[in-house]
């Protein structure tokens, strides 16, 4: 996609940050979340979206690798700076957390750019080059996963995630041109095949709770797919049904759409410390709304406070680029 902007990849890459701050603030109100219904439905989809448009936007013949590997400049200095304030951890904790500290998002987009390049340069086919580091993460990940390689590499996020950022690359290779042909069919097809899995699912395995998928790994990558596909197609065809709308509320949603969708790096990052600032608050809330049995009103509470949370991370970021230490974010 080379540096044109579309709006409606910004938009869902806005409503995947979105997710994943609504994500981080159940699990501090409800403390792991036992209460909460947002988190265990986003949990199916909400990195795999996020993956996905990842490897949508990138171009594997012309993106600079070396811009790339400054990702890990935010991945070290915020992901450091927050286990030092508020976990009291080390580099080597951090190091050997497969999460890192939750900041293994960063860690994995340096990987895959890194198999990209290596595709790139031995002028591999493209779709031979993606089953083939698939194989080989399995690979390294059944050798590794009783070792401590297997936390130090995150082996297990790279494994359950590459097969969705190869679905954005090859997206943008033009088979959503062919599935934006054929729209109304696929978006039906895949809700679907969504509820018929969950059913098979249901009746094999009576105790199975498809809310709370935690524990079932590959049936969440098997739900995520169709999910993450139909959410870019709507996300594509809403804008264009928007599109020439001068309504107020259109421009409101689009203004929150470019402003959070431009800033998922620095959002990303940034959202950690006041998360971990609220924790004691947060908790406080979760435990009134059990208190009071309002448990309910999550579903509104937490998308307003996680695109609060946004905004004041686009802030925090627009003043340090102001003080000229952008270079934080690895830009």
């Amino acid at each position: 996609m080379g540096k044109q902007r579309l709006f409606y990849v910004d938009a869902l890459r806005g409503f995947a940050i979105l997710l994943v701050i609504i994500g981080h603030l159940s699990q501090g109100i409800w403390e792991d979340a036992p209460c909460s219904f947002l988190l265990p439905v986003v949990n199916i989809f909400h990195m795999s979206l996020f993956m996905l448009i990842s490897g949508y936007v990138i171009n594997i013949e012309t993106f600079p690798i070396k811009t790339h590997l400054k990702i890990l400049i935010p991945f070290f200095f915020w992901g450091l700076l927050n286990i030092y304030l508020f976990k009291r951890g080390t580099i080597q904790t951090f190091m050997c957390d497969e999460w890192k500290n939750g900041y293994w998002f960063l860690w994995a987009i340096v990987i895959f750019c890194l198999f990209l390049y290596v595709i790139r340069i031995l002028k591999i086919n493209i779709i031979i080059g993606i089953i083939g580091i698939e194989i080989l993460l399995l690979g390294v990940f059944y050798f590794t996963r009783n070792t401590l390689f297997c936390p130090l590499s995150s082996i297990r996020r790279l494994l359950i995630l590459w097969p969705f950022y190869s679905l954005g690359i090859i997206l943008n290779r033009g088979l959503f041109t062919r599935l934006k042909s054929k729209a109304k069919m696929i978006f039906i097809s895949n809700i679907l095949i969504i509820i018929f899995i969950s059913a098979i699912s249901k009746y094999l395995f009576p105790q199975l709770d498809l809310i709370n998928l935690k524990s079932y790994p590959i049936l969440r990558m098997i739900l995520a797919f169709p999910i993450c596909i139909d959410l870019l197609l709507a996300f594509y065809y809403a804008e264009q049904f928007f599109k020439g709308n001068k309504s107020k509320i259109k421009l409101h949603i689009k203004e929150i759409g470019n402003v959070i969708g431009k800033h998922t790096l620095q959002i990303y990052v940034l959202h950690y410390f006041i998360l971990d600032i609220t924790l004691p608050w947060r908790h406080s809330l979760g435990q009134y709304m059990i208190n009071n049995n309002i448990v309910r009103i999550e579903l509104i509470i937490s998308p307003i406070l996680a695109i609060l949370i946004s905004y004041i991370c686009v802030y925090i970021s627009k003043l340090i680029y102001k003080l000229h230490l952008g270079i934080v974010f690895g830009r």
